[in-house]
């Protein structure tokens, strides 16, 4: 009779949580991780501007500013509510503190790139658009329908 963790059931049983766990990470975590490394890798871009097409329009790197962390909002908010179970107020919260500091952190990563500046409009506009992305997800992300569909 096999008793303890060296048993063939046990093993199974911490394989499969490891099996679940990393399932949860790559389901969840790993598209908001993703796009995280693809703003890191734009920001880090020297002297990156936008198309000289948009010159025309003031200020139009801000609206560029708040898609892009829109989308990470998005991807930040469903790892949270949806992969970790969060209630949506909290999770709310916890998904825009977080697209915010990272925000912040690009700022001044984008301080220390050769050809780039900091700017802290670029930090609201990061800010403002997870903040909005969040706030307009309060009616699926609260449904259950919606939260088992895209879970």
């Amino acid at each position: 009779m096999k008793v303890g963790c060296f048993s063939s059931g046990c093993y199974s049983a911490l394989k499969l949580a490891g099996m679940r766990t990393f399932m949860k990470f790559f389901r969840f975590w790993l598209p908001p991780a993703a796009f995280a490394a693809l703003i890191f890798w734009l920001s880090s871009l020297m002297g990156a501007q936008p198309a000289p097409f948009f010159h025309w329009l003031k200020n139009f790197d801000k609206v560029i500013h708040g898609t892009i962390y829109a989308v990470l909002g998005w991807l930040t908010l469903r790892a949270l509510v949806v992969g970790e179970s969060m209630r949506f107020p909290a999770g709310a919260v916890a998904a825009f503190l977080i697209c915010s500091a990272y925000g912040a952190s690009d700022e001044w990563h984008q301080s220390v790139v050769p050809g780039r500046e900091s700017d802290p409009y670029d930090w609201l506009a990061d800010s403002a658009g997870a903040l909005i992305a969040i706030v307009s997800l309060y009616r699926p992300y609260t449904s259950r329908a919606i939260s088992r569909v895209d879970g």
